[in-house]
């Protein structure tokens, strides 16, 4: 997941940061207060952002599914058969014939663009939930420095200064 500031995040630990630079070389980074929001911020709206567009693309792929299952049928060997079998050589017949090969090519073209639509649905469903993962990183990350950077004043638990 891109933060800008970073770099290409791949993990948050609760002492290290994992990234790629821009010149996609893996690095490493101490975790702090500012970069920890950063991914934080980032996580969470692209959290929204690809569960926003799988719920999309996921609602267009069943109504989709539902229009091509109406719509298409395959035709076989063995409808072309059962025709032959139940009306002779019917026009119904001849016209299945001949048309087989490019109806059902039309069915796998047509097909080919709703099983598109739910490949781009699942992509987004694991970039959701790649974004989650580092946000719990992250999230998990802030609350253990900040117990290890907390400080008692008077009565109260105050963060360090830089946390």
């Amino acid at each position: 997941m891109y933060v800008i500031g970073i770099g290409d995040v791949r993990q948050v630990t609760n002492t290290t940061i994992f990234y790629k630079d821009a010149e996609g070389k893996e690095c490493t980074k101490k975790v702090n207060k500012d970069d920890l929001g950063l991914i934080h911020g980032t996580a969470w709206e692209n959290i929204v952002f690809y569960d926003r567009m799988y719920q999309e693309l996921h609602s267009l792929y069943e109504s989709r599914k539902e229009e091509h299952d109406k719509k298409y049928k395959y035709i076989t060997d063995e409808d072309i058969e059962a025709e032959f079998k139940a009306n002779g050589r019917s026009k119904l017949w001849f016209d299945l014939t001949l048309s087989k090969d490019s109806h059902n090519e039309e069915c796998r073209y047509q097909w080919g663009l709703v099983y598109g639509i739910a490949e781009a649905s699942n992509v987004a469903s694991d970039k959701k939930w790649e974004a989650d993962r580092i946000y719990r990183g992250a999230q998990a990350a802030y609350q253990h420095n900040a117990k290890l950077h907390t400080e008692v004043k008077g009565n109260k638990k105050v963060l360090k200064e830089g946390w």
